[in-house]
C-alpha cells in the first residue's frame, strides 16, 4: 500500500459525528416527543367524568343498607323522627344544601304500594322534573342520573315495601 491510499484509508476511518448534522434531527426528535407529551396531557385533562348515574346507584344501595339488614327492616325507620343522616352517616351539608341531590324513601305496609308506613323526601324538585322526564324517554345530556329501587323486607310482624328513588345532578368535573 502506498502512502496516499493509507492516508484516505485514515480519513475514512476515523470520522467522527460532528454536531452540525446530529442538530436537525436532534432538534426534530425532541419537537416529536414534546408533541407527543401535549397531546396526551391533552387528551387526559380535557375528558369529562359523569358521574351522575352511578353516584345516584351509590346512594340508594347505601341507603337500602343502612334502613334493612339481610331483608328484615331496621325498627328505627319507621319512627316519624327517623334521620336519615345521622343514621345512614351522610352529610346533610352536601345532599341538601348544594341542590345537586333528590332523595325520597318511601315505607309501605304489604307487598304492594298502598298503606304508606313513612316517607322522607328532600332535594330540589327541579331534578325531580327532569328525572321525570329521563324515565319518560327524553334525551339529553343535561338530566341527572335517576335511580329508583324498591324491595321487600320484613318488619317485626308484616311485609313491607321499601322505594328508595335517588337522583344526582352532580356533574363532577374534568381530570
Amino acid at each position: 500500500m502506498n502512502k496516499k491510499s493509507i492516508r484516505n484509508l485514515n480519513l475514512r476511518m476515523n470520522k467522527k459525528g460532528q454536531e452540525r448534522y446530529m442538530s436537525p434531527w436532534m432538534i426534530f426528535n425532541w419537537g416529536f416527543i414534546l408533541i407527543a407529551i401535549v397531546i396526551g396531557i391533552w387528551i387526559f385533562y380535557g375528558a369529562k367524568l359523569d358521574t351522575r348515574d352511578y353516584e345516584s346507584k351509590l346512594l340508594a344501595e347505601r341507603i337500602s343498607d343502612c334502613v334493612s339488614n339481610g331483608g328484615y327492616l331496621k325498627a328505627e325507620a319507621l319512627n316519624k323522627d327517623f334521620d336519615l343522616f345521622k343514621e345512614c352517616s351522610l352529610s346533610k351539608k352536601v345532599l341538601v344544601e348544594s341542590e345537586d341531590y333528590s332523595l325520597r324513601l318511601t315505607i309501605y305496609e304489604g307487598r304492594t304500594a298502598g298503606n304508606k308506613l313513612n316517607e322522607i323526601s328532600f332535594g330540589s324538585k327541579d331534578i325531580d322534573v327532569k328525572c321525570g322526564l329521563k324515565m319518560g324517554g327524553v334525551k339529553g345530556d343535561s338530566f341527572p342520573g335517576c335511580y329508583l329501587m324498591s324491595f321487600r323486607a320484613l318488619s317485626s310482624d308484616k311485609n313491607v315495601l321499601i322505594e328508595i328513588y335517588t337522583a344526582s345532578n352532580n356533574e363532577g368535573a374534568k381530570v
